[in-house]
């Protein structure tokens, strides 16, 4: 590449000078604009004579997408793709935003909100990470608040220690499985069990009755895992419908599988607050996981009762659907739960796939 300022053959994105790959698309400049032809250099011309014209061999058709090997071809291999298949051929992004807050009623906020995204590689080949919880304290405002704060902390650190770091020193990303379930959402369970195992330390160590409800999602690239313990709920949103992906841990959503009360009913149901399972309660808990496949356009959506309570199923929909960003959706369904009530803490966490 030359000295002088570029602009990428694929999307057309300004890259300053000796950039190997485009900030936007993460297409290889150099190997684009290899294969471009150069342009012809334009004789002088006595005045009043025409422009000359430009051979029609070294001319490109506008609608013509030039040609790109992306990502770089290993030795020996031949691979060529077209602008707009090189773009889908990068490894999903994943864009992320959070709200929350204390609501109309509670004086100091019990829910714990934290995310974390990475990826070792600029080019747009590597897969990106991505972990989000949201947890709920229970137990009062100070064992609550320590109970959330305690078990997404733990859980942060297991997973910069036990995976980023490792992938900092390897070429190659390494989760462990064990038979039956994906690498990934072994990797979250692990992660959730040892929050659980703090918490539960904490608690027979203070006699206090500290707990927490969580739900968590780890992103590697197109895969996903998804796991809970309480109330704490996981929504996807995928062209336009709007799936809950965990289950409730507690008494009315038990009666409602079981068909003795609506779906409406679970919102004004007067045990509505009771849940049957919780981080820190038991020294070994049951974690429900999953894994799904995602794609360009998913959304996700991690909150507490708090929220989800006061906005509907529907109202979550529009708002996930229409919301441009996932902070402006975050922002918005916190804002809509304190405008319907606001009888709880009130937290999202929303990532949107590209």
């Amino acid at each position: 590449m030359n000295e002088q300022s570029v602009r990428c053959p694929i999307c057309d994105t300004p890259a300053r000078a000796g950039a190997r790959f485009c900030t936007r698309c993460g297409a290889d400049l150099a190997a684009a604009l290899l294969q471009l032809p150069a342009l012809p250099v334009a004789p002088s011309l006595p005045p009043g004579n025409d422009a000359p014209t430009v051979p029609r061999e070294m001319t490109r058709p506008r609608s013509e997408a030039p040609t790109v090997a992306y990502p770089p071809p290993a030795d020996g291999e031949s691979v060529t793709l077209t602008g707009m298949q090189a773009i889908r051929q990068r490894a999903l992004r994943q864009n992320s935003g959070t709200a929350t807050h204390a609501g109309r009623v509670r004086s100091h906020n019990e829910d714990y909100v934290a995310k974390i995204d990475y990826s070792l590689d600029q080019s747009g080949a590597a897969e990106p990470m991505g972990l989000y919880i949201v947890a709920d304290g229970m137990g009062g405002y100070k064992e609550g608040e320590k109970a959330s704060r305690d078990s997404v902390r733990q859980a942060f650190r297991d997973f910069i220690e036990g995976h980023i770091l490792q992938d900092l020193r390897a070429p190659t990303r390494k989760l462990a499985a064990v038979e039956g379930t994906s690498p990934v959402e072994e990797t979250l369970r692990t992660l959730v069990v040892e929050a659980n195992r703090l918490v539960h330390r904490k608690r027979q160590e203070t006699g206090s009755n500290r707990g927490t409800t969580i739900t968590a999602l780890l992103i590697v690239g197109s895969k996903a895992a998804v796991a809970n313990v309480g109330d704490s709920r996981t929504y996807l949103l995928r062209n336009g419908q709007l799936r809950q992906l965990t289950q409730d841990h507690s008494l009315v959503f038990s009666l409602f599988k079981s068909g003795q009360i609506t779906e409406d009913e679970i919102y004004s149901h007067p045990q509505k607050n009771e849940i049957y399972r919780s981080l820190g309660e038991r020294e070994d808990v049951k974690i429900d996981t999953q894994t799904l496949d995602i794609g360009a356009g998913d959304r996700l959506l991690l909150c507490s009762d708090g929220l989800w309570e006061m906005v509907r199923n529907d109202q979550i929909a529009a708002i996930l659907g229409s919301a441009a960003t996932p902070q402006a959706a975050c922002d918005r369904l916190v804002a809509t739960a304190f405008d319907n009530g606001g009888e709880d803490n009130i937290s999202a966490l929303a990532v949107y796939l590209e």
